[in-house]
């Protein structure tokens, strides 16, 4: 039993609109995807140079307030002065904290994004510290200054090796996002 040749015609015609049909939808999809690829690749890209440029900032913040401090224990700056100037550095790392809040990481990226915020709370924890030694010249507060920055040392190393880890590369150079 064979099927009518006019049959046959019929359905070699509909895989061929089928065919047809089908090839825009497949290509839509294609685009599609790689759209979406295109946009976290971008995504990624757009975090990266935000969490670099605070990383800068931040290093910027960390030489100043050193030169600053160092100045003051030359007696180049008053205590007011010093004073007024490290309540200015625990604001602005106020800042670049809440940009890295507002700063969504990748799936891959939230550790690292995670210890460079602690890095720079326990750097503002440090200015804070400095501050009330600066008020009251009690040296525990020196001490508690100098364990926190060590702390967002450790912070900042961590982040730096996670960033690393997925190639990103060193914050504060060039940085190239991998996959």
């Amino acid at each position: 039993m064979s099927i009518p040749t006019r049959r046959r015609k019929r359905e070699g015609k509909v895989n061929v609109k089928l065919f047809i049909g089908l090839v825009p939808a497949i290509f839509a999809t294609v685009l599609l995807v790689n759209l979406i690829l295109s946009m976290q690749r971008g995504n990624e890209q757009e975090y990266v140079r935000e969490v670099q440029d605070v990383w800068q900032q931040a290093s910027l913040l960390t030489r100043e307030y050193d030169s600053w401090l160092t100045k003051w224990k030359n007696g180049t700056l008053s205590d007011a002065e010093i004073r007024d100037i490290t309540i200015k550095n625990i604001s602005d790392i106020d800042q670049l904290i809440a940009r890295l809040n507002a700063t969504k990481p990748p799936e891959r990226l939230k550790n690292a994004h995670e210890f460079a915020i602690s890095s720079l709370m326990y750097e503002k924890e440090s200015s804070e510290n400095m501050l009330q030694y600066i008020i009251t010249k009690d040296k525990q507060y020196l001490e508690k200054s100098d364990e926190s920055f060590q702390r967002s040392f450790e912070y900042e190393s961590k982040a730096l090796a996670e960033f690393n880890r997925y190639g990103i590369g060193n914050i504060g150079e060039t940085i190239n996002v991998g996959g």
